[in-house]
């Protein structure tokens, strides 16, 4: 069974400046790390960030396709991030669910579903087609 369940932490008793050093510490760069802010100004949709970041990282090292090994989401009140919020989540990839402000709760499902659909297309898209052919095409966007 290829199925995996996400590990699934909601911090919300620590300052976010304290969660996000503690992420950086633990979790050191990578490649294969990704790090998404939902923020409804000034942002790109999921599935653009999740291209660009898989065209990157191919260029990078074509060794290390495939989906990363860890994703944070940074999910914030309803309207989004402060401006001081956002200098802080610096390096996180700016994403946006749409043109609707949504509630946290319904951002987080939102979010949530959308990244798990994308990593399950990337997933099936790189498996060993018929005569051990991939299937890939290179992006996370679905073809049709």
């Amino acid at each position: 069974c290829k199925t995996r369940l996400p590990i699934v932490r909601v911090c919300p008793k620590l300052s976010l400046k304290t969660l996000v050093e503690g992420l950086r510490e633990a979790n050191p760069a990578s490649d294969r790390n990704l790090e998404l802010v939902a923020h409804p100004y000034n942002s790109r949709s999921l599935m653009s960030t999740l291209d660009d970041c898989y065209q990157d990282a191919a260029k990078r090292n074509a060794q290390s396709g495939g989906s990363p090994n860890r994703i944070t989401l940074a999910i914030g009140p309803e309207g989004g991030w402060t401006d001081a919020e956002m200098e802080q989540l610096e390096g996180f990839h700016r994403v946006s669910l749409g043109p609707r402000i949504l509630k946290t709760y319904d951002a987080a499902v939102s979010m949530l579903a959308l990244l798990y659909d994308a990593l399950e297309f990337d997933a099936r898209a790189t498996e060993p087609g018929p005569g051990g052919s991939s299937n890939a095409h290179g992006s996370v966007r679905r073809l049709g």
